[in-house]
């Protein structure tokens, strides 16, 4: 089912899963990224020649269309949902973008198109720049990256040419933890498993952009 996202939506779909109360202490408890920290890997040529050689705006239509069928979308996340994302702030300079999630996982991944290559990576620099929490710069198979908080908890942001990766470090309605959240504050090693979980989300939207390109 396909519709329009807006931040209200988001937000909405955010502070059910994760009360806002304990959003401060997420962002504080983010002081380190190991994921990023490993070998540098030589960047993804073929995909990025893939991303950059196609109209962003057909690009951009793929991405709100597609189904997902990447076989690393996890099962417990319940059925795969594609939504539009449009007419937020957090688009500035982009054509727009698409959400991805599941029944269990709301908010999981989102991509955003930009016009051309120098303009996404400008935007990816300057994101490092505006956050609160020291951000951590790397490569996940290749691709240049950052890992920031934000108001949603860890968010690791991607670049392929064109396209920005979002993938979302937050709970999912299976998570066990979910029952006592607002009782007490997050455990720390919950926190850090949802950093490394806006990895593996952007690792998932990956595979899913290489696969809506490669068709």
């Amino acid at each position: 089912m396909f519709q329009r996202v807006s931040r209200r939506h988001i937000a909405g779909a955010a502070s059910s899963l994760f009360a806002l109360s304990q959003l401060p202490k997420v962002a504080a408890a983010q002081t380190a990224t190991p994921v990023v920290q490993g070998t540098p890997v030589a960047p993804d040529s073929a995909l990025d020649t893939l991303v950059g050689t196609m109209d962003p705006a057909v690009l951009l239509e793929a991405l709100r269309t597609a189904p997902v069928t990447t076989p690393l979308f996890p099962e417990a996340y319940g059925s795969s949902m594609v939504s539009a994302w449009e007419d937020d702030s957090d688009l500035e300079g982009s054509l727009g973008g698409a959400l991805v999630g599941g029944a269990n996982a709301p908010l999981m991944l989102a991509f955003v198109v930009y016009p051309d290559v120098e303009t996404a990576a400008v935007r990816l620099e300057s994101m490092g720049f505006d956050a609160e929490e020291p951000p951590v710069y790397g490569r996940i198979l290749g691709q240049a990256g950052v890992t920031l908080t934000s108001m949603f908890g860890p968010r690791t942001i991607l670049q392929v040419a064109t396209v920005h990766i979002w993938g979302y470090g937050m709970p999912i309605l299976t998570d066990p933890e979910i029952e006592s959240m607002g009782e007490a504050a997050p455990d720390p090693a919950y926190l850090h498993m949802l950093e490394a979980r806006s990895v593996v989300h952007a690792t998932i939207g990956l595979d899913h952009l290489r696969r809506v390109v490669s068709e």
